[in-house]
C-alpha cells in the first residue's frame, strides 16, 4: 500500500544524491524494521511497522533496479529488468522455507523476522564496497556542465542589460565626449573607446 510513497521519496533522493546512499538507507531501514517487527505485541504495532517497511521496500525496488541496469549492456537490459518481478516469487519461497525452519523454535515467527535483518546488513556492506554507477556519474557531470553554461549565459545576459542601459540612457544626459570625473574610467560615447 505504501510502496508507491517510498518509490517517490527514495526515487527523488536517488536522482538528486545518487543511488548508493539512498539504497543503503533503505537497507538500514530493513534491518531496523525487521528487528522491530519481532518485538511487536499488538496487531496495530505490527501493521504500523509493516507499513513503514512498505515505504522502504518501495524505495529499494527502484534504486536496486537502477543500480543493476544502468551500467548493463543495452542488449541485456530488457532481460535483466524481467528478472526483478520473479524475484518476489523467489522471496515468497525463501520466506516459506525459513518459516518452516523457525516454526519449531521458542520465538517462532519473531525469530524469522530477527533472522531476516541479517541479509540487508550484508547488502549494506556489499553496497559500500563500490561507488556510484558510471551512468549516474556521467549524468551528474552533464548536469554540472549545463548549469555552468547557464550561469555563464546569465552572466553575459546581465552584462548585456547593463551595457544596453548605459548605451541607451547615458548619451541623453552627458555631452558627446566624457571628461574624467569621479568614475574610474574615461570613455568616448561616440566611438566606444577609452580615449578619443
Amino acid at each position: 500500500m505504501l510502496r508507491s510513497v517510498g518509490a517517490v521519496i527514495f526515487g527523488f533522493c536517488g536522482d538528486r544524491w545518487g543511488r548508493k546512499y539512498p539504497l543503503i538507507a533503505c537497507y538500514a531501514l530493513f534491518v531496523v524494521l525487521e528487528i522491530g517487527t519481532g518485538f511487536c505485541k499488538t496487531l496495530k504495532q505490527f501493521l504500523g511497522v509493516r507499513s513503514l517497511f512498505g515505504i522502504a521496500m518501495g524505495g529499494c525496488y527502484g534504486l536496486a533496479a537502477a543500480t543493476a541496469i544502468e551500467d548493463a549492456p543495452k542488449k541485456s537490459r530488457g532481460f535483466l529488468s524481467g528478472i526483478f518481478l520473479p524475484g518476489y516469487n523467489l522471496g515468497y519461497i525463501f520466506a516459506t522455507v525459513f518459516f518452516r525452519a523457525f516454526q519449531t523454535t521458542e520465538k517462532e515467527w519473531r525469530a524469522l523476522f530477527w533472522f531476516s535483518a541479517g541479509p540487508p546488513f550484508l547488502l549494506i556492506i556489499w553496497r559500500l564496497s563500490f561507488g556510484e554507477s558510471k551512468f549516474f556519474t556521467e549524468l551528474q557531470e552533464a548536469k554540472k556542465r549545463i548549469q555552468n553554461k547557464l550561469a555563464i549565459d546569465h552572466l553575459f545576459d546581465s552584462h548585456a542589460i547593463w551595457f544596453q542601459f548605459h548605451v541607451s540612457w547615458i548619451p541623453r544626459f552627458v555631452p558627446n565626449h566624457v571628461e574624467e570625473t569621479n568614475w574610474s574610467w574615461k570613455r568616448c560615447i561616440d566611438c566606444n573607446k577609452r580615449r578619443c
